[in-house]
């Protein structure tokens, strides 16, 4: 049976004792030139924020309820945007939250943000807060996790979606197609790591 132990700390993933790259470190050719015009202050307090968020968001999953959920002030339009979400499409559980998996024929691994029933059918939900979506990016994203998902279950993924949380209390669902994508980005991985002599 495969091991993954996910070491939240450094963000680093292992998979029966050997580090594997994450989702997002497979996806980093797709954000250099985001990174390039980004602002490092800003970028870096963005991810702070979205880190919060999303750990807010989760408790409020785990817990079912918003009153013993303590929210920071400068996320609440951001939680109330998720909550107006959960409201509108009606979900009342998720099959997977924050979920860390890993893939051992494919060798890598990641967490995916929700797993769960949105229009009748079983989709991955990914959290979003930056002031824009890089849809090749977002496209990737969740082409990987659909495919670290396909490696821990034998229920098909048929839908993906970017949450677009706002500071306003709104949200966006950005349906998200079907894409060799990832696939590409992971061959890539496997060139490197052999002309570095790791495989």
């Amino acid at each position: 049976m495969t091991q993954l132990v996910f070491d939240d700390e450094a963000h680093t993933y292992t998979i029966d004792g050997e580090e594997v790259p994450s989702v997002t470190q497979l996806c980093r050719p797709l954000t250099i030139e985001i990174a390039e015009n980004a602002n490092p202050w800003l970028r870096d307090a963005a991810a702070e924020r979205g880190t919060r968020v999303h750990e807010t968001c989760a408790d409020i999953d785990f817990i079912g309820n918003t009153d013993d959920v303590e929210i920071a002030p400068d996320i609440i339009g951001y939680v109330t945007a998720y909550l107006n979400f959960l409201r509108d499409y009606r979900v009342r559980s998720w099959d997977a939250i924050e979920l860390p998996l890993g893939c051992s024929k494919f060798g890598f691994a990641g967490t995916i943000d929700r797993v769960g029933i949105i229009d009748r059918e079983l989709s991955i939900v990914d959290l979003k807060t930056g002031s824009r979506i890089d849809k090749p990016l977002l496209t990737a994203q969740l082409n990987g996790y659909r495919k670290l998902w396909s490696c821990n279950s034998d229920k098909t993924i048929k839908k993906m979606y970017g949450l677009k949380l706002s500071k306003n209390g709104d949200y966006r669902l950005i349906p998200v197609p079907p894409s060799d994508i990832f696939d590409v980005l992971l061959e890539l991985e496997r060139e490197r790591r052999t002309i570095n002599g790791k495989h």
